[in-house]
């Protein structure tokens, strides 16, 4: 919740995923069905700030109408899943090198002792992969731009192009 008058944080309230039930009224005609977890769950907990800036639990409830996700099974939650940047960068360079990606995965997983250890499931390393993919300027794309800015460049003297790359060769901003 923000304050009206100043526009910051003074109040912030966690509820549980399972918290609320399905709005039916929303739902789209599906050829297969969803399986739905929520049960109206009311765990939560808020948090107020002092006037000293200091964030405190002003109320919780704890009471949990469901069964709690098996240690064995959290690293399927979203909120449990992350991908290094080291492991990213381990992908990107085998995967530049030849490697599939499967097999890449399967040695991850036997390096660390089982999927729930890695961190991540597959659709997440292979997310990552096309963001960062996505993200990095391949050098033929940008070649074939620069050839393009310099022949109309040499052609039009009034055209002028620039264009500023990060640290990691990403593209920042084009002018």
């Amino acid at each position: 919740m923000n304050s009206c008058r100043t526009g910051l944080w003074i109040m912030r309230r966690f509820v549980c995923s399972n918290a609320s039930f399905k709005d039916v009224k929303k739902e789209t005609l599906r050829k297969y069905e969803r399986f739905e977890l929520r049960t109206g769950c009311t765990a939560f907990i808020q948090f107020s700030i002092t006037k000293d800036g200091v964030w405190t639990v002003v109320r919780h409830n704890m009471t949990q109408n469901h069964h709690m996700i098996p240690a064995d099974k959290r690293y399927l939650l979203r909120s449990q899943r992350d991908i290094t940047e080291e492991q990213l960068k381990y992908l990107s360079a085998m995967k530049a090198s030849g490697c599939r990606v499967p097999d890449l995965l399967r040695a991850m997983r036997k390096e660390v002792g089982g999927s729930p250890n890695l961190g991540f499931i597959t659709a997440d390393a292979y997310n990552a992969l096309a963001a960062e993919k996505a993200m990095k300027l391949d050098g033929k794309d940008y070649n074939q731009l620069n050839r393009y800015f310099a022949q109309r460049q040499s052609s039009e003297k009034d055209f002028y192009y620039n264009f500023e790359l990060d640290e990691h060769g990403y593209l920042i901003s084009l002018f």
